[in-house]
């Protein structure tokens, strides 16, 4: 059972996460949802291009860092890279 610190914490660290991504991709992750619990971080949300999403992805270590105490599970779709078109 969550206690009410733990919500806050919980709540302080989905913002932070939302922020920073925000932040680092000038807003071009669009849908962007951050949920946080006791085992799980999960992010979602559309990337402007794979770029945005890498950004995305930094922000996300930003914040937790690279050894986090909760699994991370990044959901961020990114436009498919066309195939190579080919020469006539």
């Amino acid at each position: 059972m969550q206690t009410k610190n733990d919500i806050a914490d919980t709540q302080q660290l989905q913002d932070a996460i939302i922020w920073r991504i925000l932040e680092l991709t000038w807003r071009r992750v669009h849908h962007l949802d951050v949920v946080v619990d006791d085992e799980l971080i999960h992010v979602r949300g559309q990337a402007t291009s794979y770029y945005v999403k890498q950004l995305a992805i930094r922000a996300v270590l930003d914040v937790v860092g690279t050894s986090p105490a909760q699994r991370v599970q990044i959901e961020i779709e990114a436009p498919a890279v066309p195939s190579a078109v080919p020469a006539f």
